[in-house]
């Protein structure tokens, strides 16, 4: 029979195996949060995820600044296929219009 703390440094060493980070077990339960937000240059969604400070448009290749007041963020999700889905909407309204 394990101890409590023996059962918590294995959990340790299996994630940080796994996930090959170098982080605690604090980020086994972190969530990630998807924006999908419209390029300032050329009207292009796309998402990233909120902990990016930079992303580059996949149309213009434009450098976005994720700070920026600029950024017209249209959606927030913790669900990557929700975000991904909401573009594809986009981009196929903007085809029609």
């Amino acid at each position: 029979m394990k101890t409590p703390l023996q059962c918590i440094l294995l959990i340790k060493k299996v994630y940080w195996r796994l996930s090959n980070l170098r982080f605690g077990l604090k980020d086994l339960f972190r969530t990630i949060e998807y924006l999908v937000i419209i390029c300032p240059k050329c009207g292009q969604a796309r998402y990233v995820k909120s902990n990016q400070k930079t992303a580059r448009c996949l149309y213009c290749g434009y450098r976005i600044n994720l700070d920026s007041k600029k950024v017209k963020v249209i959606l927030r999700t913790q669900n990557r296929g929700v975000a991904i889905r909401a573009v594809k909407i986009y981009k196929i309204r903007i085809k029609t219009v």
